[in-house]
């Protein structure tokens, strides 16, 4: 995963040159529950990510709305001050 946020920082670094027309949002899987919380604020901490996302309801089959798998990621973007992407189109 580290290779992956690396790499997407890199391509945000362009933001330097055009400021506010490129923002990194760091995918998660919200299937790894409160365990994958570390990884959202690593990328949001130490590669410059500013936002979470996409949960993607449909692929995972988890509803937003979904109290152990979701919310340690609504908290921790709350304490973040980040944005979240919601896709729950296909259902």
């Amino acid at each position: 995963m580290r290779r992956v946020y690396e790499e997407m920082a890199a391509a945000a670094r362009v933001d330097e040159h055009f400021p506010g027309r490129f923002v990194n949002f760091a995918g998660i899987d919200v299937r790894r529950g409160a365990a994958g919380v570390p990884l959202l604020e690593k990328a949001v901490k130490e590669y410059g990510f500013r936002g979470c996302g996409e949960i993607v309801t449909t692929l995972w089959q988890t509803p937003p709305d979904d109290r152990e798998l979701c919310y340690p990621y609504y908290e921790a973007c709350l304490s973040l001050g980040i944005p979240v992407m919601i896709d729950c189109t296909m259902d």
